[in-house]
């Protein structure tokens, strides 16, 4: 992939590069001071403090939006780094229109599954006390969560493609998804000293929770089997995404092959 080096492309890229960089100095610093699952909006209780000697640091990279701030942020500095030195093998890599899907999908996942439940919360967004008692976190969270996606999803909105996507093809990157939830949950039911995951939707009872609102009458067969709906139609949404994107991907390229054939003619 030939490298357009002019004043608008230089820009774009460093500022992408930017706020990769940025992206990747959050995501090395919640690492380094990560020692359990944190919920902003309630007190920590003590049993969750006491995961820490239990999982520790390992918990980390359980969750989604931590992997996909990781991957989005190497990827928009490699990319930059590529640009500015006139890499063109590496800039072909970052540049390829399935890398660019899957890492803009890993962030509007990230987006919408911060946003909606912020939305309904109690304390949306944490705009009264939280915010304010812990405003680096706060703003490490809104950058991380919603500013970085938006900067990705801008990207991919002026990104040019060089070629038409796959439908097939792209369909591959559902594995990732696919093996993120066979390991979360295979850690969190046989590696871990205690039973933990990440989010509600791996655990029978945090399903059961989310449609009766108490664990009266709790059904672990039922509740593994809610588990197992919500995996498969979570995986099945990204796939028809993923396939939204490529649509857009490919609606593109042929805009541009119009404009170049009406500039020829």
């Amino acid at each position: 992939m030939k490298r357009e080096f002019n004043a608008k492309n230089l820009i774009f890229s460093v500022a992408l590069g930017v706020a990769s960089a940025l992206a990747l100095y959050i995501f090395f610093k919640i690492f380094a001071s990560y020692s359990y699952p944190t919920y902003f909006y309630h007190p920590v209780k003590e049993e969750e403090k006491a995961l820490a000697k239990y999982i520790g640091k390992a918990g980390f990279f359980a969750y989604f939006t931590y992997l996909s701030l990781g991957i989005a942020g190497l990827w928009g500095v490699g990319r930059t780094v590529c640009f500015c030195l006139g890499l063109e093998k590496g800039l072909k890599l970052f540049d390829n229109e399935y890398v660019v899907i899957f890492v803009t999908l890993n962030e509007i996942v990230t987006l919408v599954a911060y946003c909606v439940p912020q939305y309904f919360s109690a304390v949306p967004f944490g705009f009264t006390g939280w915010a304010w008692q812990n405003l680096k976190g706060f703003l490490q969270s809104t950058y991380m969560h919603i500013l970085f996606p938006a900067c990705v999803i801008a990207f991919f909105v002026l990104f040019k493609s060089k070629k038409e996507v796959k439908t097939k093809k792209v369909c591959l990157c559902a594995l990732f998804p696919l093996l993120y939830v066979i390991i979360v949950k295979f850690l969190g039911k046989f590696v871990y000293p205690v039973e933990w995951y990440p989010y509600p939707v791996f655990s029978a009872e945090g399903v059961w929770l989310a449609v009766f609102k108490n664990l009266d009458n709790f059904n672990r067969a039922l509740g593994v089997i809610g588990v197992i709906i919500c995996a498969v139609l979570l995986i099945f949404l990204y796939s028809l995404s993923l396939m939204l994107l490529a649509k857009i991907t490919n609606k593109k390229f042929a805009r541009q092959n119009n404009l170049a054939h009406g500039e020829k003619a």
